[in-house]
């Protein structure tokens, strides 16, 4: 499967963590077929929500959680180490 450099591409859906979470509880055969691709080509989501949770990974990683109280279920990305270092991320994080 080839790399995508998702930072620089534009992204195919912009939706809340809220409402991801409830496309999957709802219907994830659906939302499976709506955003994931077995060539790779997965959609590119731009999620959005509270964060309410980053902890550390067992390599260095970042894992940040968006969730709303009120919510079931949220959204992980995990964010390797050396993305961490990406102006970007230390301008917003550090």
């Amino acid at each position: 499967m080839p790399h995508r450099h998702v930072q620089e591409a534009k992204s195919d859906y912009s939706l809340s963590a809220s409402e991801i979470v409830n496309e999957y509880l709802t219907n994830k055969d659906a939302a499976n077929v709506k955003y994931l691709a077995d060539n790779g080509e997965s959609k590119i989501l731009q999620i959005t929500g509270e964060v309410s949770q980053i902890t550390d990974g067992f390599d260095g990683e970042k894992i940040v959680l968006l969730k709303n109280a009120a919510d079931k279920a949220g959204v992980s990305a995990t964010f390797s180490a050396d993305i961490r270092y990406n102006k970007c991320w230390s301008n917003r994080y550090h």
